[in-house]
């Protein structure tokens, strides 16, 4: 919910880019990459979108940028 209101977007880029690591590691590798198999292809994507958007932020559109400008650390906003 925090993705799409653009609210602590850096926050939440980085904790489901964790989740979906832990997911990786716990439950997809062992069936190999392709996500027919159950493997870790899509589980992969989901992480990378994540650590993108926990690397580059919301944007100037976002309730961040609306709200959260100069209120909270730089890597929170």
């Amino acid at each position: 919910m925090l993705l799409v209101l653009g609210l602590f977007t850096r926050l939440a880029g980085i904790l489901l880019a964790i989740d979906m690591v832990v997911a990786t590691v716990l439950v997809h590798l062992a069936a190999g990459l392709w996500v027919g198999e159950g493997g870790y292809e899509f589980v992969a994507v989901l992480a990378a979108a994540a650590l993108a958007l926990a690397l580059t932020g919301a944007g100037r559109f976002s309730l961040d940028g609306a709200f959260l400008r100069g209120r909270v650390p730089a890597w929170l906003s």
